[in-house]
């Protein structure tokens, strides 16, 4: 039922929670797994990902249509708090230009991102000279 996630995320849910603050950063099919659709989203700090996602998930859009969205949910547990390893990594957004909602056909593209699990936190400053390791 990926495809009716789909469907129902570009409808309704895209432009309702960046009204609330977030910035849909991507969505993705993964390919090994046609039931699997993930969506990343970004925040230009904690406080704003709080009221957000409070408001988001407590407002009339999500109450309207939380029932048919869970309907096509397998496993909805696996939530990540992402943060780049270092400063000069991370997603380029860009001019924040995506497709009109409605058009289905797929982008050429293909993004392949790795998620990196750590026990101690990273530097965030790390130099990006030749001498840095």
């Amino acid at each position: 039922m990926r495809d009716t996630l789909i469907d129902l995320f570009d409808r309704e849910f895209v432009e309702s929670q960046e009204a609330l603050g977030m910035r849909i950063i991507g969505q993705f099919r993964d390919l090994d797994n046609p039931d699997r659709f993930v969506w990343l989203r970004g925040f230009p700090d904690m406080a704003t990902r709080g009221r957000a996602l409070q408001a988001f998930y407590g407002g009339p859009v999500w109450k309207a249509h939380r029932d048919v969205a869970n309907a096509t949910m397998i496993d909805s547990d696996n939530v990540l708090l992402l943060r780049p390893a270092r400063t000069i990594s991370g997603f380029q957004l860009g001019d924040g230009h995506r497709h009109p909602p409605g058009m289905n056909s797929l982008p050429e593209e293909i993004l392949i991102a790795t998620i990196y699990y750590s026990n101690t936190p990273l530097a965030m400053n790390l130099s990006t000279s030749s001498n840095a390791r």
